[in-house]
């Protein structure tokens, strides 16, 4: 069954502090098989694919997180609790709030939160990244996530 989260329970989980389970998960490994994927056999479009899996657990707790980034012509990188995605980082230009969470537009990088009845449609600006920069990103949402003890990134980042 579907836990509803509050806006304050997600906004807490987002922050509670948590560790990597496994170091030698941070690696980007390639997304899909060329051809296996709906794509024709020989077809390399989707080749510079990369995703990343790391299995996170809450310091002095029991809750556990998924992060999920994948890299390709744009970045994403996701927070997961249970079946929820808690933060999503976005690298799209502009995003529209609906009017019911405040309205308005948000231009640039910024990061949806999963809001009750509304997925993750709500949405906060940042300049803490930019769109060409996935390791700032990056190093800036696991941050913001509350994740402690990570590798140096540019020891662990190989992108293309």
């Amino acid at each position: 069954m579907r836990e509803l989260l509050t806006a304050e329970r997600v906004d807490e989980l987002v922050a509670l502090p948590k560790r990597v389970v496994r170091a030698t998960e941070f690696a980007w490994r390639p997304l899909g098989n060329p051809g296996a994927d709906g794509g024709p056999p020989g077809d390399t479009s989707r080749s510079h694919h990369k995703i990343m899996r790391i299995r996170l657990i809450a310091v002095g707790g029991r809750e556990t997180f998924e992060l999920v980034a994948t890299s390709n012509d744009k970045f994403s990188m996701t927070l997961k609790y249970r079946d929820v995605q808690l933060a999503r980082l976005c690298c799209s230009r502009v995003h529209r709030i609906p009017r019911r969470l405040g309205g308005g537009t948000v231009k640039g990088p910024h990061v949806h939160y999963h809001r009750p009845g509304f997925g993750e449609k709500y949405a906060v600006a940042t300049d803490r990244y930019s769109h060409d920069d996935v390791n700032g990103a990056l190093s800036f949402f696991l941050e913001l996530c509350g994740v402690t003890g990570i590798p140096p990134l540019q020891e662990m980042l190989d992108l293309i």
